[in-house]
Parts: C-alpha cells; structure tokens; sequence
C-alpha cells in the first residue's frame, strides 16, 4: 500500500487538487483533477499490474469521464427534485403585489380589453418605462396590450431623465393620441392616469412615453 517513496505522488496530487479549488474555468479544474488522479493511483496500480503512467492516465481519464458523466445526470436529478413547481401555498398570484409598494400585474382579461380599445386610436409607437422591479410587471402587462392593439411599443426598464422619481402612471404629453390612451387604460383598469401638458407650439411627438413609477400609498 502506502510506500515513503510515493510521498512526492501524492504530495503533487494534493496540490494539484488544491490549486484545482481555487480554479473556476471548469475544463482546467478538470484537467487538474485528472493529473491528480493519475499521481494518486500510479504508485499503487505500477506495484500492482505494472501500469506505467500513461497508462494510468488513460485509465484515469476514462474513469472521470464516465464518473463525471454520472454524477452530472446525478446532479441533474437531484435538481429537478428539489425545484418542482412550487405548491400554491408557497407560490403568491402573479398579479397579487408583494407588498404595498409593487405593483400588480393586469389580469388576462384587462389585457384583452385594453388592447381592443387601443385599437380604436391611430397606430403610433410607444415606450413603456419602468425603473425598477416593483413596476416591471405591470409595464410588460401595458407593452403587451398595445402591440395586441396594432401600436408599435416596446419597454424601458431603467431609469433616467423624466422617469426617476415620478409617481403613479403617467404620459408625457397631452395629444389626441396620448389623452385616448389615458382614458382607455383608466377605463380598462381602473388605475388614475396622468398626462403632462406641453408646451405651446410644441407639436405632438411621434412616440408616447408612458411611464409606470412608483406605487403611490
């Protein structure tokens, strides 16, 4: 079994094993381990059957090959067992908020509704901002209605000039466009909805901005 003569065998497989820790690319720690392996078992199976090293290399390699393999579909397993869908006592509705400050998710038929009286205004393009994960569910909700009603939207989630810090819904203009997507997502949801006037002489932008801030108490 154990000779003194095999101390710098293993010596070299504990710090190959040690350095292979501390290692993150995955095809190096391998490869280390296998060299390990290999300073490891040689002593024992040259003794044994006469092995020389690079057969025990091969033989090293065939073994971490079909070991890893298994202990991957192990793992896999394993995974899958503890990450079943979860029950609904542990899982909250998708459009009940978590607390008071997220806002919740519009419900199929809101979306549905919505989307049909979207149809009815001129197609235009949207953004639909949201900085933070607490609206992030809602703004979808919108960014979906308005491309089921023929509108060309598409979402914001960052922050920036004009969306950091407001509070509730709002639009930043007040153009025929803008005033009908108001009252069609007030009607449809029930939620108040503000647009910005603008300035005199200014003409209605192409692109509607509707940005989802934060939840108001």
């Amino acid at each position: 079994m154990f000779e003194y003569k095999d101390s710098y065998n293993y010596g070299v497989a504990v710090l190959l094993a040690l350095i292979g820790v501390w290692v993150d690319m995955i095809v190096i720690r391998y490869i280390l381990a296998v060299f390990a392996g290999t300073f490891l078992l040689w002593p024992l199976l040259h003794r044994s059957f006469g092995m020389t090293p690079a057969v025990t290399l091969m033989l090293v390699c065939a073994v971490g090959f079909v070991g890893g393999g298994a202990w991957q579909l192990f793992g896999e397993r394993l995974t899958k067992l503890f990450t079943s869908a979860p029950t609904a006592s542990t899982s909250p509705s998708a459009s009940a908020p978590s607390d008071d400050t997220r806002w919740g998710s519009l419900s199929p038929s809101q979306i549905a509704t919505l989307a049909t009286r979207v149809k009815s205004i001129p197609p235009r393009s949207a953004v639909v901002a949201c900085e933070s994960v607490n609206c992030r569910d809602l703004a979808d909700d919108f960014v979906t209605a308005l491309n089921s009603g023929r509108w060309k939207a598409s979402p914001l989630h960052s922050g920036g000039i004009g969306i950091t810090g407001v509070m509730g819904l709002r639009i930043d203009q007040d153009g025929p466009a803008a005033v009908a997507l108001q009252q069609a997502i007030e009607d449809t949801t029930g939620l108040k909805v503000v647009c910005i006037p603008l300035p005199k002489n200014i003409p209605e932008p192409e692109t509607i901005y509707l940005i989802v801030g934060a939840k108001p108490f």
